[in-house]
């Protein structure tokens, strides 16, 4: 009975292990960082970018990064739009960059619905 009572928990504690495992291998960090002046005579390491997001979808995806020009430089936060071949950086977080793209969607979705609505009426 008590062996019985051993192997179950560890049969229970593997199947939590394998859980976590699966787990935390399905977490998908996108995080890169950028740096200047690496090496003996260029000084110390300067990180200049850090990628904190990335969404993609098709050709159409949104990086979200952290960027500075230098050592003691704020970091402004920026996104990257890239749609297909072309991209280009705007400085705010890619949510507001998502919502200012998704805004005319939900406005003609609205717009659609209302007049549907109201022709069904009359």
């Amino acid at each position: 009975m008590i062996q019985s009572e051993v192997s179950d928990r560890t049969m229970r504690m593997r199947i939590y292990v394998l859980i976590l495992a699966v787990l935390l291998g399905a977490l998908k960090l996108n995080a890169q960082v950028y740096a200047v002046g690496v090496g003996p005579n260029r000084g110390p390491l300067t990180t200049v970018r850090v990628d904190e997001h990335t969404w993609a979808c098709g050709s159409l995806s949104l990086v979200q990064f952290r960027a500075r020009s230098g050592e003691g430089a704020p970091w402004v936060r920026q996104t990257s739009v890239h749609l297909g071949t072309s991209s280009f950086i705007v400085r705010m977080p890619a949510f507001v960059v998502a919502a200012i793209a998704l805004a005319p969607l939900f406005f003609l979705l609205t717009v659609v619905v209302w007049r549907v609505r109201s022709h069904d009426r009359a």
